[in-house]
């Protein structure tokens, strides 16, 4: 009876982690959004990222796109405010040289480093990161937006993979 217990409060204390990660998530940028692979590597391919480069992907949920960075040779650097996706990414790539994992609220990071920038944020970060990437970017950086648009960026490509859209800056205003 007491090994029962133990077990059901085990399983209702990683379940309230994963409520509790998933709300952060969703209130600091963006729910668990999944990319699939073949939209990960269109984009890669289409920015041109080269061995050698810094890709940061804000909000690297799980680490997909910073194994598939890897493998270009660029360095991979993803930030997660959710602790369980932090944690998963964090044990998914933790062999890999060229992948660093923090765990780190977007809007306090410093984005000059940055060649290529991966999001798959909901409109309403976006907009409050805006003003962020006009100030912070390099001129040269890529930035690439799954679904949603940027205000105030210039659009240099978009793309439609399966039932998603794009969009890729290169430049600020």
């Amino acid at each position: 009876m007491i090994i029962a217990i133990i077990i059901v409060s085990v399983i209702l204390l990683i379940l309230l982690f994963i409520l509790v990660s998933n709300f952060l998530s969703s209130y600091f940028g963006s729910p668990y959004l999944k990319s699939k692979r073949e939209i990960i590597q269109k984009v890669l391919k289409t920015t041109k990222l080269k061995p050698g480069e810094i890709l940061y992907d804000l909000g690297c949920g799980k680490g997909d796109v910073l194994i598939e960075v890897e493998k270009i040779g660029a360095k991979a650097i993803g930030y997660e405010i959710s602790p369980f996706y932090y944690l998963w990414a964090k044990g998914r790539t933790h062999r890999h040289k060229n992948i660093e994992v923090r765990f780190q609220n977007i809007e306090r990071l410093d984005l000059s480093k940055a060649d290529v920038i991966y999001c798959y944020l909901m409109p309403s970060i976006l907009r409050r990161l805006a003003t962020k990437f006009q100030k912070e970017l390099k001129k040269t950086t890529r930035l690439i937006s799954i679904d949603f648009q940027i205000k105030n960026m210039h659009l240099a490509d978009k793309l439609k993979v399966q039932n998603h859209t794009i969009y890729i800056y290169r430049s600020i205003l």
